[in-house]
Parts: structure tokens; sequence; C-alpha cells
């Protein structure tokens, strides 16, 4: 299980349940329960008490976390921007947007 797909999904959709991450991710469980885990020991996920029902605990973004997420997607668009302008031309960045408005129209955005 991706520890990034965990970062993504919390900072987009805020606290879940282990059960509910794992569905989304189409994993058991278990296997997300050690994903979480894994993150609440590196400091980047906490847990606590789902407002709704007593029983259910929900993990949710750290500070940290929050900050790592977001770091790391900034070093992610940095590099693709410098190798856009680096290996595209100013005809090959049009097609590149008219592409990516197409895509968008796909999935609906």
């Amino acid at each position: 299980m991706s520890q990034t797909a965990v970062l993504v999904r919390l900072h987009k959709a805020g606290p879940q349940a282990v059960a509910d991450l794992a569905r989304a991710e189409h994993v058991t469980a278990q296997s997300m329960g050690a994903t979480v885990a894994s993150l609440e020991e590196a400091g980047l996920v906490a847990r606590k008490v789902d407002p709704h029902d007593a029983r259910r605990w929900n993990a949710f973004l750290t500070e940290d976390g929050k900050h790592t997420f977001l770091a790391g997607r900034a070093a992610r668009q940095a590099w693709l921007t410098r190798a856009l302008e680096e290996r595209l031309d100013d005809g090959e960045v049009r097609r590149l947007e008219e592409a990516l408005t197409l895509v968008r129209k796909v999935l609906g955005e």
C-alpha cells in the first residue's frame, strides 16, 4: 500500500476510518492498518475518535503530515515545470495544454 496514496486521500477528503481508506484503495483493512501505523510512527498521521461513532477511529494528517505532503507536491510540480520548459517548445506546450483540457473534460472537471 502506498503511503503517498493515503496522504493524498487524507489531504483531499479529511479524516477517515482505516476501513474506509482500505475500501477506497482496494486493499485489506489489515494492510491499510499497517500503512496507517507506519505513517503514525513517522508522525505524519494520527488517530482520533470518530465524532459520529465513538467505536470508530479516524486517521488524519498531522501538521507534519500536511507539511510533508505539500512539500512533496511542490517539489514534483517544480520538477515538472522545469522539465516542460527545458524539453518542449512553445507549440508543444500549447498542444499539451489542449490535451489536458480534453482529459479534464473526460474526467468531468
